[in-house]
């Protein structure tokens, strides 16, 4: 579990390589018990997809957590949250090779489960992955509409301060910019780079990657 929460803080501060490590050191040592608690084993897959995810490793991260998702029937919904983050990490991997429809159900899933636990940040979460599913398919239109429902429920349940509101008006300034709208484009690159810069510092991986895009504006 330590090497879990440790995994996670390297995550957070953009240190995808060093997570990815001690994930497959906890992988090592959960082979080696006899018996391992369920929502344990599950959390610690999605960790494992999700750092791969971030990577740009997406086939690894559906080799890893495929077998992992006939155990999720025998979970039973006990581990709700765990189960609706498995849900969403499988579906943005699926999605990024291209299994648009997989994803977009997955995401219906983990949404549902949320929606029942009232998990907010995970509701705004899974907005926004099905407005990504509406970019990819080139449903603009209804992609700019999901990121301003992820956006203004974010903002009535969360705050306006956070990783995802940064992610999110970063996507949203992409699609300003593929429309030609650059003046809206740049007014929100320079809001997420404010907010990324906040919270994540100014070499983290999405600080830098929105500054890449205002270079290339």
């Amino acid at each position: 579990e330590l090497l879990g929460v440790i995994a996670r803080l390297r995550i957070g501060l953009g240190d995808y390589q060093e997570a990815l490590q001690l994930l497959e050191r906890q992988d090592a040592l959960l082979a080696q018990l006899a018996s391992v608690p369920p929502a344990l084993k599950l959390e610690a897959v999605t960790e494992r997809g999700r750092v791969l995810y971030l990577l740009d490793r997406a086939r690894d991260c559906l080799a890893t957590m495929a077998p992992a998702e006939a155990g999720l029937s025998r979970l039973a919904s006990q581990r709700p949250l765990q189960e609706a983050e498995f849900l969403s990490q499988y579906g943005r991997c699926r999605r990024v090779i291209g299994e648009r429809q997989s994803a977009q159900q997955l995401y219906e899933r983990s949404l549902a489960l949320r929606r029942t636990m009232k998990d907010q940040t995970g509701i705004a979460e899974n907005l926004y992955d099905l407005a990504l599913v509406d970019k990819d398919l080139g449903r603009n239109d209804r992609a700019m509409a999901g990121y301003d429902r992820a956006m203004a429920h974010l903002h009535k349940y969360v705050g306006s301060r956070n990783a995802l509101a940064a992610t999110l008006q970063d996507s949203r300034g992409r699609l300003f910019r593929a429309q030609g709208d650059t003046d809206a484009a740049q007014a929100t690159f320079l809001d997420a780079l404010a907010i990324a810069e906040e919270i994540h510092g100014g070499q983290h991986p999405v600080t830098l990657g929105i500054r890449r895009q205002l270079v290339a504006l």
